[in-house]
C-alpha cells in the first residue's frame, strides 16, 4: 500500500512549497480518491505551481482527468 507520509510531512515542514501538495495530488488520484486529488492538486497550483503540460501528461493524474474537479482545475490551460 502507498503511504502518503512524505508528502504530509513535505507539507508540515514547508506550507507553501507546491511540491509536496502536488505529490499528494498524485497519491490521492493513484488511490482513486478524485475529491482528495483535486483538493490538493488545486493547492499546489494557488501555492506557485504552473506546470501545465505536466499536469496534462502525468501518468499518477490519469484516475482524476475525467473527473469534474479536474475538468474545471483545467479549463482553459
Amino acid at each position: 500500500m502507498l503511504s502518503s507520509a512524505y508528502p504530509t510531512k513535505a507539507i508540515e515542514l514547508n506550507p507553501e512549497d507546491n511540491g509536496g501538495y502536488y505529490n499528494m495530488s498524485c497519491f490521492y488520484s493513484l488511490q482513486k480518491q478524485a475529491d482528495k486529488a483535486c483538493y490538493y492538486l488545486e493547492k499546489s497550483i494557488e501555492n506557485g505551481y504552473k506546470n501545465w503540460d505536466w499536469i496534462k501528461k502525468d501518468k499518477d493524474l490519469d484516475n482524476i482527468r475525467s473527473a469534474e474537479c479536474y475538468k474545471r482545475i483545467m479549463k482553459g490551460k
